[in-house]
């Protein structure tokens, strides 16, 4: 027994109690439980909202079967920069009506653009927006993943952000759409034509008639008498 006790005031003399913090050189995990609807959503496409909170803090990320999310680092500081960056995602700011964001090209179809604007919070740049004056025909020629744009959010409809660039964007040539909204430039229709070419034709039909010969059979008949 005196041993024991020798060994537990050694100990007690070491450290009477727990420590208020860790050591800068301890392991330190975070766990976070993930909504089902939001676990796609933190994993990003093909993983790039890990590798981002990866990337930016430092600290690792893993997510089970279950949906729990856990954050690891030697730093205190990179698991609470992991964790806000977590957290934004599963519960993302509102955006807000009439305000200008600094966004973020995330996808690009033919109708325009969809541009980040918060954390997990997407809009979509029309391309009828694309510029004030001229008609886009070609997307993907005026803007790419990646690409930074201030933006407009013009309207919130049931959750759907529509925006509008705060300038207008460079439209390259080749983006352009074709055709010309100038009468003058218009081909007669068919219909005018032809209803053009049969007046002209019965016009020549007429002129041709009245040039003709016109023969009698009872001189024809009286002649042969």
């Amino acid at each position: 027994m005196d041993a024991r006790h020798h060994i537990l005031d050694i100990m007690e003399d070491t450290i009477a109690e727990p420590a208020e913090s860790l050591s800068g050189n301890a392991p330190r995990l975070e766990t976070i439980e993930l909504p089902k609807d939001k676990i796609g959503e933190v994993i990003g496409p093909k993983g790039k909202n890990i590798k981002k909170i990866e990337e930016e803090t430092g600290c690792s990320v893993e997510i089970d079967d279950d949906g729990i999310l856990t954050l690891g680092s030697t730093e205190e500081e990179a698991i609470a920069a992991g964790k806000e960056m977590v957290m934004l995602i599963i519960d993302p700011p509102e955006a807000e009506v009439g305000a200008q964001y600094d966004g973020e090209v995330v996808s690009v179809a033919s109708y325009g653009a969809f541009i980040n604007i918060l954390p997990g919070r997407d809009g979509l740049l029309h391309v009828s927006k694309f510029h004030s004056s001229k008609r886009v025909n070609n997307t993907e020629a005026v803007v790419s993943v990646g690409d930074k744009i201030k933006v407009n959010v013009d309207s919130i409809e049931n959750g759907k952000v529509s925006l509008s660039p705060v300038e207008d964007l460079e439209i390259p040539e080749e983006a352009e759409g074709g055709g010309s909204n100038n009468s003058r430039d218009r081909k007669p229709s068919r219909s005018r034509n032809g209803n053009r070419n049969r007046s002209d034709k019965k016009s020549d039909n007429r002129g041709k008639s009245s040039n003709r010969k016109r023969v009698s059979f009872e001189d024809d008949f009286e002649k042969g008498l």
